[in-house]
């Protein structure tokens, strides 16, 4: 069975290369990149607050004790303590203010976990082998209908219009629709939340629907990555995304920035293709 999320696809989709690194060969950095690591407080941050729903004062606080804990210095790549200090609180202050600028939700739910089998919309027959999985940052309530809300950080003002072709927004809202999908189906509403991290910081929404039409095309994008990966078809994509690609080292053979950045043991098995020295020797009494 084939496990699919929002994630590994739009790995997929970027760089097939950069899926096999990530997921084939599980090979992760040594330490998490400080815009990797702020997103990610920010979204627990936000998150915490609207699951107290005002239950809990000092829930911010907490909860950002609680996320540096488990994400201590050592395993992040700030320059120096004094830049992950930093850090927190700039984050902390962020969250506030972004909590402030979005005044009052009607969440119904908080990091909702969703699953479901591939099916073809017509028939509603399964895709053999293939799970698609994901967790919605949260649901509110719009216009009296559950909505779909992603939460992004980014450093500018984004494009508007972005919600109509956000990729993961298809993909939750087939989660959620399942398995109440067909032509004349109510279209399943959705949003990006943009949390701008400018010196004042700014919100903006971006929304949209989608509809059975999108739930086709999806199909057929997933059935095609799966059917790729299932064949082991992967490939370099170069592009703009290398420049902030963690996996560049990789694929620009620059050995001595991999070990730094992935480890001397990663090195060696994205080298050796993903084979194992186990697998190795294991060849070779056969073959050999």
């Amino acid at each position: 069975m084939l496990f699919l999320s929002k994630s590994k696809l739009n790995s997929y989709i970027q760089c097939p290369e950069k899926y096999r690194i990530g997921y084939e060969l599980g090979i992760r950095p040594l330490r998490a990149t400080s815009s990797f690591i702020e997103g990610r407080a920010i979204h627990h941050l936000i998150e915490s607050k609207l699951m107290a729903n005002g239950n809990s004062p000092d829930v911010l606080e907490e909860a950002s004790q609680i996320f540096w804990k488990v994400n201590p210095f050592e395993s992040c790549d700030y320059a120096s303590k004094k830049n992950y200090k930093a850090a927190q609180v700039k984050c902390l202050y962020e969250a506030k203010r972004f909590l402030e600028l979005m005044g009052p939700l009607k969440v119904r739910d908080i990091e909702f976990p969703l699953k479901a089998p591939l099916v073809e919309p017509f028939s509603m027959e399964e895709i053999s082998d293939v799970l698609l999985r994901g967790y919605v940052d949260f649901l509110d309530i719009y216009e009296g209908k559950p909505r779909i809300v992603d939460i992004k950080t980014m450093s500018k003002k984004p494009m508007v219009g972005m919600a109509s072709l956000a990729f993961e927004l298809t993909v939750y809202a087939y989660l959620l629709a399942y398995p109440y999908i067909y032509m004349d189906m109510d279209p399943v509403p959705v949003a990006l939340l943009n949390l701008i991290r400018k010196k004042e910081p700014d919100i903006s929404w971006d929304k949209s629907t989608r509809s059975f039409d999108d739930f086709v095309e999806l199909v057929h994008t997933v059935s095609a990555i799966a059917n790729n990966i299932f064949n082991g078809i992967f490939y370099k994509n170069p592009g703009m995304h290398c420049s902030w690609c963690q996996n560049k080292p990789f694929c620009f053979g620059d050995k001595e920035k991999a070990v730094a950045v992935f480890g001397k043991d990663a090195l060696q098995l994205y080298m050796s293709g993903g084979f194992t020295s186990q697998d190795i020797e294991h060849a070779k009494a056969i073959y050999c």
